[in-house]
Order: C-alpha cells, then sequence, then structure tokens
C-alpha cells in the first residue's frame, strides 16, 4: 500500500485585507529575492539588514516587520530552500521522487540532501538549521525510515536513519568544506551510498 507523504506545515501570519496581504506578499517576495542575490554574490557574511533593505527597495522597519530580525530572515530562505527540496522527494519524479524503488530512491535522496546542505551551508551554520531538535530534521528522518522499512532494512530503521542523516551534518560539511574540491563531494557521496547500501543489504 502507498504511504501517505506530504511536505511539513508552514504557520502563516493573521488575514489581513486581500489588498494589504497582496502588498505583503509582494514586499516578502522582493525581500527574500534580494536576500538570495546577496547570499550567492557576497556570501552569508554580507547578509546585512541595511544591504536586504537597499538592495529590495524597502525601508529598514517593513524588513523588521516581515522577520523580526537577520535570524529571521535568514530562516525564510531555509525555509523556501527546504519547500522546494521536499517537494521533489515527495512528489517529483523518480528516483528521488515517488515511483521507483525504496533502495534506489534512498540512494538518490542522499545525493540530493548532501547537495541541498552543501548549498546552503553557511546560512545552516550561522543559525543550527536543521538539528537534532528542528521539525525538519524530523521529516527527513521520517521520509529515511519508511524508505528503510520499505526496502528491507535488516536493522532498526529508525537508528539507520539518525545513522545516514549524522553523514550530511553541517559541521562535518563544513569541516570537509575547506579545502574541498568537487572530488571531495563525490567521494561523500559515494561513501554514503555505500554506507546506506550496507544498511539495506546487511553487508
Amino acid at each position: 500500500m502507498p504511504r501517505p507523504e506530504s511536505p511539513i506545515t508552514v504557520t502563516v501570519g493573521a488575514t489581513a485585507s486581500p489588498c494589504r496581504r497582496a502588498d505583503a506578499v509582494r514586499n516578502r517576495e522582493a525581500i527574500l529575492e534580494a536576500a538570495r542575490g546577496i547570499v550567492a554574490s557576497r556570501g552569508a557574511d554580507g547578509l546585512t539588514m541595511d544591504a536586504v533593505a537597499g538592495e529590495a527597495g524597502v525601508g529598514k522597519g517593513t524588513l523588521f516587520r516581515h522577520f523580526e530580525g537577520r535570524a529571521g530572515l535568514i530562516h525564510a530562505l531555509m525555509e523556501f530552500g527546504e519547500r522546494d527540496f521536499q517537494e521533489r522527494f515527495l512528489t517529483g519524479p523518480p528516483p528521488l521522487g515517488p515511483g521507483a524503488p525504496a533502495a534506489e530512491r534512498i540512494r538518490a535522496f542522499g545525493a540530493a540532501l548532501i547537495a541541498h546542505r552543501r548549498a546552503n551551508l553557511p546560512l545552516m551554520m550561522e543559525i543550527r538549521a536543521v538539528a537534532m531538535d528542528h521539525p525538519v530534521y524530523w521529516a527527513w528522518h521520517l521520509h529515511l525510515r519508511l524508505l528503510l522499512d520499505e526496502a528491507g532494512a535488516v536493522t532498526d530503521a529508525g537508528i539507520a536513519a539518525h545513522l545516514l542523516l549524522a553523514g550530511t551534518d553541517p559541521s562535518l560539511l563544513a569541516k570537509l568544506s575547506e579545502d574541498a574540491t568537487d572530488a571531495t563531494w563525490t567521494d561523500l557521496e559515494v561513501a554514503w551510498i555505500a554506507m546506506a547500501d550496507g544498511i539495506v543489504s546487511g553487508g
């Protein structure tokens, strides 16, 4: 029987009038787009409230109303990327999404998760996002645990999912990235997949 799959829910603010709500959405999108551009061009250190407000063409008051501060802005950026990632592994095309054998989906998830965490690493390290007490971690854990069960993992699927997620921990990736080349990341992906295959097969 197919298992239910859905992304994490996100709480939204109080209801406003349609015009005000549309203006707020446009401002928020402009701010997030500006923030993404700054991180891409200047890195996380360049992500200041002044820089974002100037790039987005809004007042700092508007910025603080939407995000309260820099940490809130970083969390919003992470949420945007996480929504896209979850849509890909929950409803996207196989092998990452449904339709492929569980073992293939596990391999595809590992490769995609490493790429996802690598792309967001500077922001993750600043706010310790997606640590074990974070809801997104548990969404990933549930997804992996269910796939491991489906693939017939010979060990406790919950523990195995924790071990596999530990192989993509931001602290580990940050250490690797100090002298990393593309080959380093490829080696990490190969090692992660070998560990996952061993868990499934008992090898």
